[in-house]
């Protein structure tokens, strides 16, 4: 029982360790994601192009951090910069007519997208790391509580088990 207990504090351990490093690496994306629930940004946008074998097509584009804008904000910007994956172009926002953008040498027009629907689609990033990493360490906790499994009772159970018996054996 001490040997497995010791196991136990020790995968609690590097649960412990896991998420301090966690918390540690990923402090700003934290706060930025916490700090969105309230105040959502705007920091995607999407632009159509027509390609010639497929007709229209649409790309997500990052929006330049600077220029990111608030998505309750009552004025958003005719004009922001987009990263392209090698550098920051201008963008006009989308506002009438077609949307398309046939000549890349010419504006590009973008729509932005939806705070929301960027976290539904991509997945919660770190809200749903930090997540699985509680799960992880409330299982070594508490245990799976299927019978038969080696961690059947977690470390929390083994070690009142374990302060029985040792306490029943100092009485001894």
């Amino acid at each position: 029982m001490l040997f497995q207990y010791t196991n136990n504090v020790e995968a609690l351990n590097d649960r412990k360790d896991a998420l301090k490093n966690l918390f540690t690496s990923q402090k700003k994306a934290i706060v930025d994601a916490f700090a969105a629930t309230a105040n959502p940004k705007v920091t995607w946008s999407v632009f159509i192009q027509k390609s010639p074998a497929h007709g229209n097509i649409a790309s997500l584009a990052a929006i330049n951090p600077s220029e990111s804008f608030g998505y309750n904000d009552a004025n958003w910007p005719g004009k922001f910069k987009i990263s392209t994956g090698r550098e920051l172009v201008e963008s006009e926002r989308y506002s009438t007519g077609d949307p398309t953008t046939a000549d890349p040498s010419k504006k590009l027009v973008t729509i932005p997208v939806s705070p929301d629907s960027i976290a539904s689609a991509v997945g919660g990033g770190i809200l749903t790391r930090i997540t699985s990493e509680l799960a992880k360490t409330d299982a070594t906790l508490s245990g799976s509580g299927t019978p038969g499994d080696d961690d059947e009772s977690g470390v929390l159970k083994k070690g009142d088990v374990l302060l029985t018996a040792l306490k029943r054996i100092g009485q001894k």
